[in-house]
């Protein structure tokens, strides 16, 4: 029973899901994995990615293998200390327009500080679920998902 659950994970859910993302603008590599109450997607994405269209395809594209569990997206950054230490020092006035559900606010204030680290790309999004955020400073990239629902304990997982 469990031989056939797995080779069904395998084969029905979590391989239709990573190749359809594989075949996503901006997605360079990807894996799934299905356990019975999540699903985790790791992604590394290219720095034009466009991380709110990539979650849409997760969506729509996913809903079989998803069903009624959470979804866990791990994005491998291809980050500098430089975009780390500028995201850290932007943090506070994030997390402030995130708590007063000031969206709008966001890219108002990455883009006042983008002078900070010249030739910082900033692009933000939004949906019901995530404000997106991507930093893109030459070859180096950054993306964030902002859960518009606070979590319960801790401050955001997808950073």
């Amino acid at each position: 029973m469990f031989g056939g659950w797995f080779v069904y994970r395998g084969v029905a859910l979590e391989s239709p899901l990573a190749d359809t993302l594989r075949g996503t603008d901006g997605v360079l590599a990807v894996s799934v994995n299905i356990q019975a109450d999540t699903v985790g997607v790791k992604m590394e994405l290219a720095p034009d990615a466009n991380l709110h269209e990539i979650m849409r395809v997760i969506r729509e594209s996913g809903k079989k293998a998803i069903g009624k569990r959470d979804v866990d997206v791990t994005i491998t950054n291809r980050t500098s200390d430089e975009i780390e230490r500028w995201w850290s020092e932007s943090l506070f006035d994030v997390a402030e327009a995130m708590d007063h559900h000031k969206y709008g606010q966001i890219p108002e204030l990455l883009n006042k500080r983008a002078a900070e680290l010249p030739g910082l790309q900033i692009g933000t999004s939004m949906d019901e679920e995530y404000v997106y955020i991507r930093l893109v400073r030459g070859d180096d990239s950054k993306f964030v998902m902002l859960p518009r629902v606070p979590e319960r304990i801790g401050v955001w997982p997808y950073e």
